[in-house]
C-alpha cells in the first residue's frame, strides 16, 4: 500500500513539471498606441510621474489613465512628429524605458532632459499635439505608416456604414456625415465621438468638448471639415504626399450619393463648393 503512495505521490509530481516545463507561458503583446485621446490628459499642476531607478514615482494627483497619456502621447511625437526615440508600452508603469524616452523628448524641446514628465513637460507635449506640424523633423508628413487607405466604396455587409451603429445610417446613407462617422468607426475600431449633426459643426463641436487633436496640417485619417451658410461638408484623408498634398475619400449627398475619391494640391485654400475650410480633426 505504501508502493502504491508513493508512486501515486511521484506520478502527481511529474505531472505538474510536465504542465510547468511543457507549456510555455504567454506574454502580452505591448500596446504602442498612440491613441492618447483615449486616456486622460494630465490637468493639474501637480501631475508628475518619473522612474527613480528602482521604482516608479508619481503625484497622488496622477492616476494610471494619466500615465498611459503620457507615454501615447510620446509615440504619437514618435510615429507622427518624428521624435527620435523608442516607442513605449502603454501600460500606465513609468519605468526606465518611459524615462529614457521622456528625456529625449525633453532634449528635443529644449527642457532639462530629467526624465520627469512633469508640468513643463507636459505643457510642451500638449503644445506639440495642438500645432498640427511635424516637429522635430524638417521632412514633410509622407502618407500611410502602415495606414491603409480606402479607395472605393464600403460593401453594404459592412456594419461600420450599414446598421445601426451608425447614427446616419437610418435617414442619410450617401451623406458626407454618414461615410465620414462610418469611417472613423472603421478605423478606430471604437465609437468615434465625432458630431451626429451637420457637417458643418463638426469641426466646432471637437473643438469645443476636447475630444480630438485638430490643426490644419493634413493627416492620414483625419477628418477634414467645411462650413458654409448650409450644411458645410467632411471627408477623410487617406494619403499625404511628400508635397504637402493630400487625397480624401468621401460623399457628397444630395443627388450624388456615390463615393469620390479626391485630391488636394498643397497650400491652396482647400475650396468646397463654396464652402470655407476649417481644419482637420486628429481622430488617429
Amino acid at each position: 500500500m505504501k508502493t502504491k503512495k508513493t508512486l501515486a505521490t511521484i506520478l502527481a509530481a511529474v505531472s505538474v513539471l510536465t504542465v510547468i516545463f511543457c507549456c510555455p507561458f504567454t506574454a502580452s503583446a505591448a500596446d504602442t498606441t498612440d491613441n492618447y485621446s483615449r486616456f486622460t490628459a494630465p490637468s493639474n499642476s501637480s501631475d508628475y510621474a518619473y522612474w527613480n531607478g528602482s521604482k516608479m514615482v508619481k503625484s497622488k494627483n496622477t492616476n494610471t489613465s494619466e500615465i498611459k497619456w503620457m507615454q501615447a502621447a510620446i509615440n504619437r511625437a514618435i510615429k507622427y512628429d518624428g521624435l527620435k526615440a523608442d516607442l513605449l508600452d502603454v501600460d500606465g508603469k513609468f519605468g526606465p524605458a518611459s524615462k529614457k524616452s521622456t528625456m529625449k523628448f525633453q532634449s528635443a524641446v529644449g527642457l532639462k532632459a530629467d526624465g520627469s514628465f512633469g508640468p513643463d513637460t507636459i505643457k510642451k507635449m500638449k503644445n506639440v499635439l495642438n500645432d498640427g506640424k511635424r516637429t522635430f523633423t524638417s521632412s514633410p508628413d509622407t502618407s500611410s505608416r502602415k495606414f491603409s487607405s480606402r479607395t472605393s466604396a464600403p460593401s453594404k455587409s459592412n456594419s461600420f456604414y450599414y446598421s445601426s451603429i451608425n447614427p446616419f445610417s437610418s435617414r442619410y446613407v450617401g451623406q458626407c456625415t454618414w461615410y465620414a462617422y462610418g469611417r472613423a468607426y472603421e478605423l478606430l475600431g471604437t465609437k468615434p465621438k465625432l458630431c451626429t449633426g451637420n457637417a458643418g459643426n463638426w469641426f466646432s463641436y471637437n473643438k469645443s468638448n476636447g475630444y480630438y487633436q485638430y490643426g490644419s496640417t493634413p493627416k492620414c485619417g483625419a477628418i477634414a471639415c467645411w462650413k458654409s451658410n448650409g450644411a458645410g461638408h467632411v471627408a477623410v484623408v487617406e494619403k499625404v504626399y511628400s508635397d504637402g498634398s493630400f487625397e480624401v475619400s468621401q460623399y457628397f449627398g444630395s443627388t450624388d450619393k456615390s463615393f469620390h475619391y479626391s485630391k488636394y494640391a498643397s497650400g491652396k485654400a482647400y475650396k468646397y463648393n463654396g464652402s470655407k475650410f476649417q481644419g482637420f480633426i486628429y481622430i488617429v
